[in-house]
């Protein structure tokens, strides 16, 4: 059920949780000109919490949720335009790392940053499996050599991309996960519609923000094609035979620091 309790001591009626909702799903009451839920289109909603989140008189309860429940945006943790463009600019994909173990305290804390990557229509559908374990690391990429294997068989074409990857596993070289102490994946049912981009976008996230936390990623590319495909996999990670894997990323500590942002080449754009 849908609800939207308001504080008619605090609202200052300016409207802005109507104009704000992106299901047009909050009226405003042309009398008391308070906010209402729409009840012909109620059900609608998605709970995004842009109308708890835009009201600045935390005059509003949606759903349950009070705006005491929900964390303050303050201005003192914004970053500046250089520190964002420093941030971005910089990302490097981190494929040598120390041999130090990741603290699973650390990993939880990153992921509650991650969950809040935007999803379509806000389904928030997607699930996590992290590996953290060096030896289970170990038996994954070993899956992912065994999953290459099988493709080769099928198809020579493809030993150009794989052959050289399974020679050096054989010779005890880990070119697939990176000998990365822990690995990052997201999950979603099958039948997501657009769970493959909020998959992506998830990484996105856990990759931008893990330098913040003094960790690197690389996004597990070979793991992703094996990942859905190898049934030793999905088996290891109990991912159902409902779900997919839609995103993951190796994480750890980078062996390596980086002290200049390579040129690229320059924005196309096309103005219309």
């Amino acid at each position: 059920m849908r609800e939207i309790i308001i504080d008619q001591n605090r609202c200052n009626k300016d409207g802005v949780c109507a104009a704000t909702c992106p299901l047009h799903i909050i009226k405003i009451d042309p009398e008391s000109k308070l906010p209402l839920l729409n009840e012909q289109q109620k059900e609608r909603c998605i709970n995004c919490g842009h109308c708890l989140s835009v009201c600045s008189k935390d005059a509003l309860t949606l759903n349950g949720v009070a705006p005491e429940d929900c964390l303050k945006i303050t201005t003192d943790n914004s970053p500046t335009k250089g520190m964002v463009k420093q941030l971005l600019q910089s990302r490097r994909s981190i494929r040598a790392y120390k041999g130090k173990q990741v603290e699973q305290s650390k990993l939880s804390e990153l992921m509650d940053v991650v969950n809040y990557a935007p999803t379509g229509r806000n389904e928030q559908e997607l699930s996590w499996r992290i590996v953290n374990d060096k030896e289970k690391m170990r038996v994954l990429a070993g899956y992912v050599v065994d999953w290459m294997k099988k493709v080769i068989q099928i198809n020579q074409d493809y030993a150009g991309y794989y052959q050289g990857l399974i020679n050096s596993w054989e010779k005890g070289h880990d070119n697939v996960l990176r000998g990365a102490p822990a690995l990052v994946v997201t999950v979603a049912p099958n039948d997501a519609q657009i769970g493959v981009e909020d998959g992506s976008t998830a990484i996105s996230y856990l990759e931008l923000a893990a330098p913040s936390f003094d960790l690197g990623t690389c996004w597990a590319g070979y793991f992703y094609f094996a990942s859905n495909a190898s049934q030793d996999i999905k088996k290891y990670l109990n991912i159902s035979k409902e779900d997919k894997c839609v995103g993951a990323a190796m994480i750890g500590y980078p062996k390596y620091k980086y002290y200049r942002i390579p040129k690229r080449k320059p924005v196309e754009i096309e103005w219309i």
